[in-house]
């Protein structure tokens, strides 16, 4: 027998667990990731924080750098803009690399941090839209050492808050709203007949069609009439109601 021909079948794959942290930056900056990894040691350590960081150093030689930073991308949980004249200037960052985080931060709550490293235009960009780590005002380059230590402490601990988070919840399916109560409606009262006029009782039927639920039901209920029946001659009687 021939052998059988097998199509081809691609499995969807989950998608990839965000939980780490993705560092956005350009080569001039490179000194800003080297001091925010040597701050973070102590938390990088602990192994049940879980904290992993993400740069483009650690894309292995030879390897296609491109897919590296997709999947590095996928796989963010907290995303961190090294901000500078040189970053915003950047093609590759500001029309490949941020555009993604920042629409995964609006379909799958992706953390963005961002800090100014140099004074800059960032205001003029959707960065601009995300509230900074550090006062806008308070340039990393400008900074005395002491107080950039300060600084990369509290990065640290924005991006460990970040982290440790929980992801927000979709929302919740609207409750129904309930049904509305439909009150009967009063029964009119009898009437006397006219003057001169012999009083006559009507009795009729009445039949309401309410929604119950998912369904509908008809109410039936007697009504009765006061009324008069007009001779007109020849057998013949008006009836009024």
């Amino acid at each position: 027998m021939p052998p059988a021909n097998h199509s081809a079948r691609r499995v969807p794959q989950p998608a990839p667990e965000r939980r780490q942290v993705f560092i956005s930056y350009t080569r001039v900056d490179r000194e800003w990731v080297d001091r925010l990894q040597q701050m973070m040691k102590p938390l990088l350590r602990a192994g049940g924080q879980q904290i992993e960081l993400w740069d483009d150093s650690q894309i292995e030689p030879g390897a296609k750098w491109r897919a590296a930073i997709e999947t590095a991308l996928a796989q963010a949980k907290v995303a961190l803009l090294l901000v500078s004249d040189a970053f915003l200037a950047s093609e590759f960052v500001m029309n490949d690399e941020v555009p993604k985080l920042l629409a995964a931060a609006e379909a799958e709550g992706v953390r963005v941090l961002w800090v100014s490293l140099s004074p800059c235009l960032v205001e003029h960009t959707p960065i601009g839209e995300y509230q900074a780590v550090l006062p806008l005002d308070h340039y990393l380059d400008e900074l005395p050492k002491p107080q950039q230590q300060r600084a990369l402490k509290t990065i640290a601990e924005r991006i460990r808050e970040a982290l440790v988070a929980p992801d927000p919840d979709p929302d919740p399916d609207p409750e129904p709203e309930p049904e509305p109560v439909v009150k009967p409606e009063p029964r009119p009262q009898p009437t006397p007949a006219p003057p001169g006029l012999a009083p006559h009782a009507f009795r009729l039927e009445t039949a309401r069609i309410l929604r119950v639920g998912k369904t509908w039901e008809v109410q039936r209920q007697p009504l009765q009439l006061e009324g008069a029946l007009e001779d007109l001659g020849g057998g013949v009687s008006l009836p009024l109601v």
